[in-house]
């Protein structure tokens, strides 16, 4: 999703995230506008192969739809190793010389000029359903551009089915991998499989990961509703002292009257894997105190985190 409120975006030479894998040389200089999990793990990668990473994000944290206590550790850890401008909107680029200048705004007025040999927009997602002549079908769409589907993903259209980015179930490669397991069925084999998306995890790739379930604490807040919250560090942990870490948590949200996990979110080694022991638990209905005093883990695995982590709701 390229915006237009920034001038000047469209007379320079800018990457996609697509544009930006295929590059054959390591740019020196490498800027990105947005800070979600697209430049999150981009600016990792390259920064991974010696480019000078600037991110430049408007919300105060990078990946801001991250539960808040994720998000402001992440982005502590990210200005360890890139140049991070967080609060700063975008409102300018220009091109000379071969090099991309960005000039962003705070919102008390404050402007930051800085440059680089490519610059990244990274800025979200939409979905592709313009330009493919979607009225003459009939299928019908959201007021977002998506695609709506009922629950065994088919649209309005007799026996037309639609699945991935431009249904809106989730944007994740593992979420359209089970949409397509589900349309497959329906389609193929003449079955009537609906889909849940219950518990839909999702992970950021960078170093450290970041793993995540469920509500965060802003949109609990939001809804109003109550909860409690029980949090352990990856220092506690006998395999995370063992392997020398010293960052990293994990945090779980549950209601305070029935237990159910509400949400899981941890930054640290393996994240993506250890989200996996709180994913199956909230979708078959588990409680925290069953996660934290039922079930047996194998010492000195680096889940027991998540196990402490509950029993600190406890």
């Amino acid at each position: 999703m390229v915006p237009g409120a920034i001038d000047g975006l469209q007379e320079v030479d800018y990457l996609t995230s697509d544009d930006a894998l295929k590059l054959e040389a390591v740019p020196d200089e490498f800027v990105i506008v947005g800070g979600g999990y697209i430049a999150a793990e981009l600016g990792y990668y390259f920064g991974s192969f010696g480019s000078d990473v600037t991110v430049i994000e408007a919300e105060d944290t990078l990946v801001p739809r991250e539960d808040g206590d994720v998000a402001a550790a992440f982005t502590e850890i990210a200005g360890g190793r890139h140049d991070v401008y967080t609060g700063y909107r975008a409102s300018a680029v220009t091109e000379s010389a071969g090099e991309i200048t960005v000039t962003a705004e705070a919102e008390d007025g404050t402007e930051v000029e800085v440059a680089g040999e490519e610059l990244l927009v990274a800025l979200g997602r939409r979905p592709n359903t313009e330009g493919i002549d979607l009225d003459a079908t009939g299928v019908a769409t959201n007021d977002a551009g998506f695609i709506e589907t009922d629950e065994q993903l088919r649209t309005n259209v007799e026996g037309v089915w639609a699945m991935g980015d431009v249904a809106d179930n989730g944007m994740y490669k593992h979420s359209g991998d089970y949409e397509g397991e589900i349309v497959i069925e329906n389609v193929a084999h003449d079955g009537s499989r609906e889909a849940d998306f219950t518990a839909l995890p999702h992970a950021v790739f960078t170093e450290p990961q970041i793993g995540a379930v469920g509500k965060t604490e802003a949109q609990l807040d939001e809804e109003g509703r109550e909860y409690v919250v029980g949090r352990a560090e990856f220092t506690d942990t006998a395999m995370s002292r063992a392997l020398k870490l010293d960052e990293g948590f994990a945090k779980v949200l549950a209601d305070p009257e029935t237990r159910e996990i509400l949400g899981c979110h941890i930054i640290g080694h393996e994240a993506s894997m250890l989200v996996h022991e709180v994913t199956p638990a909230m979708r078959y209905g588990a409680t925290v105190d069953g996660l934290a005093n039922t079930l047996i883990h194998v010492h000195p695995a680096m889940s027991k985190v998540v196990m402490k982590a509950c029993k600190d709701v406890s």
